[in-house]
């Protein structure tokens, strides 16, 4: 729709593979992965590398969760092997959080949800690797009449993100 002209701006995952559009990453979402407190990995420092992970239990969010399906890409491209044992919706992500039992299991989460999860027996952790970030950009032509109006309205846009995430 951004390249056609149906649209004047537009937010897309990076890497954005239009060269007639400019971008500006308005927000960053970084990747960790959650865990029981009994889990042996919830003892390791932070952050955790992908390394550590190798064999692991593992939680599998659907096609439509965007962590769980960038986590599992990326660690297939790494050559590391996890065992996928339970796989829910993503609507259910935290609810089975908040209800966890299980073990020994790991969940890949965002850690911008991190607040939601409230059950005490669950620990987050950061993984060393800034791969698993997930980089939203604000998209418009270069082309457009309008260009600099875009670009500013991007500015505005990431700058009240940003503004959110320190409150």
């Amino acid at each position: 729709m951004l390249e056609n002209g149906e649209a004047d701006i537009g937010f897309l995952l990076s890497p954005v593979q239009s060269m007639s559009l400019e971008h500006l990453t308005i927000l960053e979402l970084r990747g960790c992965l959650a865990m029981p407190k009994t889990h042996p990995l919830a003892g390791v420092s932070e952050p955790i590398n992908l390394s550590e992970i190798e064999g692991c239990n593992f939680v599998k969010g659907t096609s439509s969760n965007v962590m769980s399906s960038l986590f599992e890409e990326y660690i297939q491209n790494c050559g590391v092997i996890v065992n996928y044992v339970v796989s829910i919706s993503s609507v259910s992500m935290l609810a089975f959080l908040n209800d966890l039992t299980v073990e020994d299991v790991i969940v890949p989460m965002l850690a911008i949800d991190a607040e939601k999860v409230v059950n005490p027996n669950v620990v987050l952790k950061k993984v060393a690797d800034p791969n698993l970030i997930i980089r939203i950009e604000c998209c418009y032509k270069h082309d457009r009449p309008q260009h600099k109006e875009l670009k500013d309205l991007s500015l505005k846009i990431a700058a009240a993100l940003n503004l959110q995430k320190m409150i």
